[in-house]
């Protein structure tokens, strides 16, 4: 080990020419471990109080304690850099100034501030034009041990002095995620995340919306209208189905409402039109239901289920069952009640080539306590043993046929032709008004009860007393006298 930097400095390596390479890299080495061997021999033996300069000792410790600013400075370029340190963190500083040909001014910063609890960095520029028009932009990142907050601002003001300005922020930690855009204008937009949902909210000076999505459900709330686009298929876990709304459609099965309020409501698919519901009023096409229950039921027209008019309801002043004057669609109109009551205040007209009953000789017109008061028709037919216990009148150019015994108990008009196949009961008073034709040729005829007997010739006797004796035999046949 050499004993001091002399003998260093003397036997600093120095050669002829004539060496070989080999001797030269080994002499090379071997100053190599002088060095080596001399410099751990100061470290070693270094004493701050023997062997130091105390001056020089004091104006170290003092520069090492103390803040350092240090600032580099170029004027001509426009940049300036500043480091800042002091026992509470360190602060650097880069700036540069830009002027252009047409006048703009621009000045850039970027700063980064560290201390024990957090970490800041900023870059911001400020742009000045030649009319006066100012632009300012800057980003922060601001770390700490529980929070993360980035943040980017923009502000202009133009020549008339209105300043517009906007910014956006994302705040993180352990148990959240918010982010948030607004600008001046009052218009804020915020997504804020956690574990267990998150909530996007969209605000102005005259409304708002917010989503909110949890595990148990999802929340929809606005002051203005929900638009979706595409299909919205909602399905339930279970058996309810689903729900697609398309576009201006929506397809589901029940809906089950207290009421449902709307100025309109439209439906319908692809292809079978549309419903329009308006006010207190329906307008659709076909309506398939189980039942329909409503207080009243206005409609022009009702079809049966093969598509043939049923009711045609469409004149002011009355309506047709069964068709129309013009088609009658259906063939048979068939009502079955255990009572069957009509009303007319005025006339009940029913025009038909026939009306009949399919209960032989149990059915009947009126009763007893609910009988008709009078009978028009034209032609009539009677059964077996009619009883007619009124007044009645038979009019007009038909004929009156009784097949059985017939049995007027009042008045009993005729002014037709009336046709006997059995017997005539007339239990009141009885009034034949013009040409009448009692019993054929063959028949009996008989007044009072007696039996009667066929048509008597009353011949010319001998003597008026025959002759008067002829004719009470047969005004006796006859029944006509006792």
């Amino acid at each position: 080990m050499p004993s001091n930097w002399l003998y260093i400095d003397t036997n600093f390596p120095s050669f002829t020419g004539e060496e070989s390479p080999d001797k030269k890299i080994e002499t090379i080495q071997s100053y190599l471990f002088m060095l080596v061997e001399q410099l751990r021999y100061s470290l070693r033996n270094l004493d701050f109080d023997h062997n130091m300069n105390q001056t020089a000792l004091q104006q170290f410790v003092q520069n090492v304690e103390s803040p350092i600013n240090t600032r580099i400075t170029d004027v001509e370029k426009g940049l300036e850099t500043q480091i800042i340190v002091t026992a509470e963190g360190i602060q650097t500083r880069v700036t540069s100034l830009e002027t252009d040909l047409n006048g703009k001014i621009q000045v850039n910063t970027s700063m980064i501030e560290q201390t024990a609890k957090s970490i800041t960095s900023l870059v911001a520029s400020v742009e000045k034009d030649l009319d006066g028009k100012i632009q300012v932009n800057a980003s922060q990142i601001e770390q700490t041990a529980t929070e993360i907050t980035a943040q980017v601002v923009a502000v202009e003001k133009d020549l008339d002095g209105k300043i517009q300005a906007n910014t956006s922020e994302i705040r993180q930690t352990a148990t959240s995620l918010t982010a948030k855009i607004q600008n001046t204008e009052g218009e804020v937009s915020k997504l804020e995340q956690k574990v267990d949902g998150f909530t996007l909210s969209v605000e102005n000076q005259t409304g708002y919306s917010t989503l909110s999505l949890k595990s148990g459900g999802a929340t929809i709330c606005t002051s203005g209208k929900i638009t979706l686009g595409g299909d919205v298929i909602f399905k339930s876990n279970l058996k309810d189905g689903e729900t697609i709304i398309s576009g201006d459609n929506i397809k589901t099965g029940k809906i089950k409402a207290e009421y449902i309020d709307a100025d309109v409501i439209r439906a319908g698919n692809l292809k079978d039109g549309k419903t329009i519901i308006s006010g207190a009023n329906i307008q659709t096409g076909k309506i398939k239901a189980d039942y329909i229950e409503v207080d009243s039921l206005k409609l022009k027209k009702l079809y049966n289920s093969a598509g043939k008019l049923a009711i045609d309801a469409s004149a002011e002043n009355y309506m047709v069952i069964g068709g129309n004057w013009s088609n009658k669609e259906v063939s048979e109109v068939r009502v079955e009640a255990t009572r069957l009551k009509m009303i007319a205040s005025d006339t009940l007209n029913i025009t038909a080539d026939s009306i009949y009953t399919t209960e032989s000789l149990t059915s009947q017109l009126g009763t007893s306590s609910y009988p008709w008061g009078a009978l028009y028709v034209k032609s009539i037919h009677f059964g077996t043993a009619p009883s007619i216990n009124g007044s009645v009148g038979f009019y007009g150019s038909g004929t009156v046929t009784f097949y059985e015994k017939a049995g007027f108990h009042e008045r009993a008009d005729f002014y037709e032709v009336v046709s006997m196949s059995k017997n005539l009961t007339v239990s009141g008073a009885g009034y034949l008004d013009g040409d009448a034709r009692i019993a054929g040729s063959s028949k009996n005829l008989g007044f009072f009860g007696s039996a009667g007997a066929r048509k008597q010739t009353v011949s010319k006797g001998t003597t008026a007393e025959t002759t008067v004796s002829n004719l009470i035999s047969a005004l006796k046949a006859y029944g006509l006298i006792g």
